[in-house]
């Protein structure tokens, strides 16, 4: 004997209710993922514009502040005691011009301030905060490319645990850049800033500075290895991360040897969409228990006439004539006329029995 399911063994009850479950069923999923994909489209389309306009916004900000840094070392470097300064090699305006370096000591962030001659000599140096970051001086200004006239913030350097960036300005004489006043900041951020900032962007998010050659990556509180490559500039990029796939957009800070870059966790951005479909989901398994029983209920409906007809029936044909078995079906549709028909036929079939057994009971009293 096989034991392999078949639709012919159920009854008519259960192959109607397991029919109309099947197609609840399979309307339900189909919804639910044509839903599903939809929404996630659409949220990533979102959320990808959205990092675009706040990488861009971070992007100016940051280009804002470097603006306001530059703006203000460029004052310095045009001072005539800083410009007269570097042509003599020190010896003359040094204490005019050490005041003028002192000035750029605004905040602790401020750790070294030099000047120095074109040939990267130091002319003089501002010591206040007793910092000094040892980094190649000719790779810096390398780097930076600052023309004259002019100043820029260069890239981010990792020194011990720490990391600064560079602000220069160049000294100029007659259009001729005689020297530069290079100021060291200390890239320090506090964690609970950061977690007030992604908090208000969205949670999950994250913040990176980076610089224009990749040689170093930070959440703005410690150096970071890279999440992803530098390769497609302006465009939406997606990435393993630790918190599951993410999505950056990456922009240059203007004034700067920077790069900025925020992500979203792609979980995120659609747990919205999950939680949505968590209840379409439970809401159709609700709709589908209701289905189940209506089928169920309307299948007895249909089937209990059935059964009723089977069982009076199977009495006729066992030869049981002894009384008709009239079916109690009050419907006006097909199953209540079967009823009636075969109430009628009971009826003609007992009349008939009756008839013919009076006429035997006749017959076997005349013999």
């Amino acid at each position: 004997m096989s034991n392999n399911f078949s639709l012919n063994r159920l009854s008519i009850q259960q192959r109607l209710t397991l029919l109309i479950c099947t197609l609840l069923l399979s309307a339900i999923v189909i919804y639910g993922f044509a839903n599903y994909y939809s929404l996630k489209k659409a949220s990533l389309t979102i959320a990808k514009d959205r990092i675009g306009i706040l990488t861009t916004q971070m992007s100016t900000m940051f280009g804002q502040s470097a603006q306001v840094v530059t703006k203000t070392e460029h004052t310095v470097a045009t001072q005539n005691s800083v410009v007269q300064c570097v042509k003599s090699g020190g010896k003359d305006f040094r204490k005019e011009a050490l005041a003028e370096l002192d000035k750029l000591h605004t905040d602790s962030t401020w750790v070294s301030i030099e000047l120095l001659d074109q040939a990267l000599v130091p002319v003089l140096h501002s010591d206040k905060a007793h910092v000094n970051v040892n980094v190649n001086t000719k790779a810096v200004l390398a780097f930076t490319h600052v023309g004259p006239d002019s100043s820029k913030v260069g890239k981010i350097y990792k020194v011990g645990d720490s990391m600064y960036y560079p602000v220069i300005a160049t000294v100029v004489d007659k259009d001729q850049i005689i020297g530069y006043v290079m100021c060291w900041q200390v890239l320090r951020v506090t964690p609970k800033a950061v977690a007030q900032f992604t908090q208000l962007i969205g949670a999950g998010t994250r913040l990176y500075i980076v610089n224009t050659d990749g040689s170093v990556w930070t959440d703005l509180i410690k150096p970071v290895a890279a999440p992803f490559k530098i390769d497609r500039m302006g465009e939406p990029v997606e990435y393993a991360g630790p918190d599951g796939l993410m999505i950056a957009k990456i922009q240059p800070v203007p004034n700067t040897g920077w790069l900025t870059a925020i992500a979203f966790s792609e979980q995120n951005i659609l747990e919205g969409v999950n939680s949505f479909m968590k209840w379409i989901f439970i809401f159709g398994a609700l709709l589908t228990a209701l289905g189940v029983f209506a089928a169920w209920m309307m299948s007895r409906n249909i089937t209990r006439p059935l059964n009723l007809l089977t069982i009076a029936a199977r009495a006729i044909s066992e030869g049981n004539y002894s009384s008709p078995k009239l079916i109690d079906v009050y419907r006006n549709d097909e199953l209540g006329e079967l009823a009636n028909a075969f109430n009628i036929m009971t009826a003609e079939v007992y009349h008939t029995w009756q008839n013919l057994d009076n006429k035997v009971k006749e017959r076997t009293s005349q013999l």
